[in-house]
């Protein structure tokens, strides 16, 4: 079985590896088992919960302090959840043992999550600036503190789509028990698109991108900027617009939509293609080969579709000696 798994060819997000039950997770919903990015809608406030993303993005020093070890490395790993298609590249301790406790000394950027009996370890570590989140017992976060005092937080931007999130965000708040990790991620896929969405073209301008926010903010562009995530996300996106596998990505799919002067005109035809994209594949079979037809937007996956992959998901990728009837007109949801 291992070595059938290892044999297989990659689904698109979403869809089943061939001839199993096995679905690859979606990319933006949780890189971390352990991830409930909902349940972060019931700890923070929407701007404590900004404030902290803002913090996370721009690559700051950023504690996490609870009363029990559970709760704490949930929250870290949640948040981490909530920053994609952003990568930290950096320190990650979701709970932090004891005897690493001056590890909040270094001045390299650090996420890490600390008990609140450490506290008083803490205080007596030279630590130059940083993010505290305070939890509560009943788990909520009481508290944002920025050290030092003086320090100005950094908040995440306002784009014509913040009132958007934020209003998603409070709906989901209220209806959180029929809220899904892929509704609230695909909320935040579009504000990052929204406001980054030009990253990956040759058109990009930090200076650029800058100037059309309001200047307010600036301080946060040019810290995000400097940041070893901003060039990771250029360096991904150039390798999947190389080689076509954009079309798979919540992201850079709402980023070409939304910012389509940036981009070339066939890859806005491969965004605004029948079905959108970001997601689900569609393959058209013709003859023993396939083509890609369309993408589905991960937004628009209805019951019928779904209903419609778990019909199709025995359905592998078509080989090249395969010989099946083509049939121009009856696109077939299939794994590649």
């Amino acid at each position: 079985v291992i070595e059938d798994f290892y044999d297989m060819g990659l689904p698109p997000p979403g869809l089943p590896f061939p001839g199993t039950n096995v679905c690859r997770p979606h990319d933006n919903v949780c890189f971390f088992i352990d991830a409930s990015p909902v349940d972060m809608l019931s700890v923070f406030s929407l701007d404590k919960l900004f404030l902290v993303l803002a913090a996370l993005l721009t690559e700051t020093h950023v504690a996490i302090v609870g009363p029990n070890f559970s709760l704490i490395s949930r929250v870290v790993l949640s948040l981490l959840a909530m920053i994609s298609p952003f990568e930290w590249q950096h320190i990650l301790i979701p709970v932090l043992p004891h005897d690493l406790i001056e590890v909040l000394a270094s001045p390299t950027p650090y996420f890490c999550g600390v008990h609140s009996s450490q506290i008083p370890q803490l205080e007596k570590v030279a630590i130059e600036n940083i993010t505290v989140v305070q939890l509560t017992e009943s788990g909520k976060c009481s508290n944002v503190t920025i050290y030092p005092d003086t320090a100005t937080p950094q908040r995440l931007p306002k784009t014509k789509f913040p009132s958007a999130l934020r209003t998603k965000l409070q709906v989901m708040s209220v209806n959180r028990k029929n809220t899904s990790a892929r509704k609230l991620m695909q909320a935040f896929t579009d504000y990052y698109a929204d406001m980054l969405g030009d990253v990956g073209s040759s058109a990009f301008s930090e200076t650029a991108t800058i100037a059309r926010h309001n200047q307010y903010h600036k301080p946060f562009f040019e810290a995000l900027f400097r940041t070893q995530q901003i060039e990771l996300l250029k360096r991904e996106m150039a390798d999947k617009f190389r080689d076509n596998s954009w079309v798979d990505d919540a992201f850079m799919v709402a980023s070409v939509r939304g910012h389509s002067k940036a981009y070339t005109p066939s890859q806005l035809a491969m965004a605004n293609s029948p079905r959108g994209g970001g997601g689900i594949g569609v393959l058209r079979r013709f003859g023993g080969s396939c083509e890609r037809a369309a993408v589905v937007c991960e937004s628009d996956v209805g019951e019928e579709d779904c209903e419609m992959i778990e019909r199709n998901r025995s359905l592998s990728r078509t080989s090249a000696s395969s010989t099946p009837t083509p049939n121009h007109n009856n696109p077939s949801q299939v794994s590649y």
